[in-house]
């Protein structure tokens, strides 16, 4: 297991998808490369029998009786089983069963994190794929690899997919107002941290990182560590590039944090990401997105006639952030306003 060199760790989290991780196994087992690869799947003590299901796909597809490329551990806070696909040889499972649930304690969040380094030490690249989504193209992590190795520019490599709406059973394709361009052979929509909000580009089942640009350590002023933190500071070291080459999909269900939120929860988490974000860098591009979120924010409870939350917002808001920002966006929703009951008038009369 030491002599292994793996150039790409896959991390894929997950917690109570039972119903969808053989998925999200199936897509990191195809992968087609021509180097070694391990993917960590790490359960946060999921209490819907996904255990139990991660197990009996290890016991079909792995090695787990071998020798030379299995090894067990076990500890306080997890049991840990490592092992190769019986068929794709460049494949390897680092599954890590834990004992207590992680996610709810910043201090557990942060030692999860570190069960990862023994197996991403010397990894070129990380890739990303939670339980609930899932890989369809066999050569994805290779295509993304290839890209990442001939164009040294780029630190991050992500690539379109399909956002499944399981309550409609429908799938869409989001990315027909992306500026897609040829970059030599490929057609890329090319990431800044300037624009990295506007259009999102960096959904993590897509994403290939350069694991040396990986934040080691975040400032702990942050309560949690989203995906719009991780990928800032990824971005700060270098651009990345989204290939226009549908290789995944994204589920959009109800039991996920973000899409089992109303629509109010939606802004309140973007907006708590976004500011303790702008509150420790200072740049001056995410007031663009937090301008977005408190419109949002101030619309919703305004549209139901609930001034005492309105008011309760804006005065948070007015911790938060610059007076004068916040101002112009209380401008900003009065001109809303004013033009939408303008238009009714109109539309009356």
């Amino acid at each position: 297991m030491n002599n292994i060199e793996f150039k790409v760790s896959v991390r894929c989290m997950t917690y109570n998808q039972s119903g969808y991780i053989v998925d999200a196994m199936n897509g990191i087992c195809m992968q087609q490369t021509n180097f070694a690869y391990v993917g960590i799947i790490m359960d946060d003590a999921s209490t819907d029998g996904e255990q139990e299901v991660i197990l009996k796909y290890l016991e079909d597809h792995f090695d787990i009786d071998a020798t030379e490329y299995v090894n067990k551990e076990e500890t306080d806070d997890y049991t840990m089983l490592f092992a190769r696909h019986k068929e794709n040889t460049n494949c390897y499972f680092a599954v890590f069963f834990l004992k207590y649930n992680h996610y709810s304690d910043r201090k557990m969040r942060d030692r999860k994190m570190s069960y990862l380094s023994k197996w991403e030490t010397n990894v070129k690249y990380i890739a990303f794929c939670e339980g609930d989504d899932y890989w369809t193209d066999s050569h994805k992590l290779k295509r993304q690899v290839d890209f990442l190795d001939s164009n040294i520019e780029f630190v991050i490599c992500s690539h379109t997919y399909i956002r499944a709406e399981e309550q409609t059973n429908t799938r869409f394709f989001d990315f027909n107002d992306y500026s897609f361009n040829y970059y030599k052979d490929y057609c890329i929509y090319r990431i800044t941290l300037d624009n990295f909000l506007e259009k999102w580009a960096l959904q993590p089942l897509s994403c290939l990182v350069r694991a040396e640009c990986m934040p080691l350590n975040y400032p702990k002023r942050f309560k949690i560590i989203y995906d719009i933190i991780l990928f800032y500071y990824v971005l700060k070291k270098g651009d990345g590039a989204m290939l226009y080459n549908n290789m995944g999909v994204y589920r959009v269900h109800l039991s996920s944090v973000w899409q089992g939120s109303n629509q109010l929860d939606r802004y309140k988490l973007r907006y708590d990401e976004v500011v303790n974000l702008f509150q420790i860098e200072h740049n001056k591009f995410l007031l663009k997105d937090l301008s977005k979120t408190i419109n949002g924010i101030l619309l919703y409870y305004l549209k139901r006639g609930d001034v005492k939350n309105c008011c309760k917002n804006i005065h948070q808001f007015m911790i938060d952030l610059p007076i004068g920002f916040v101002f112009y966006c209380i401008l900003n929703v009065s001109c809303h306003l004013f033009i939408s009951f303008f238009r009714k008038i109109r539309y009356i009369f």
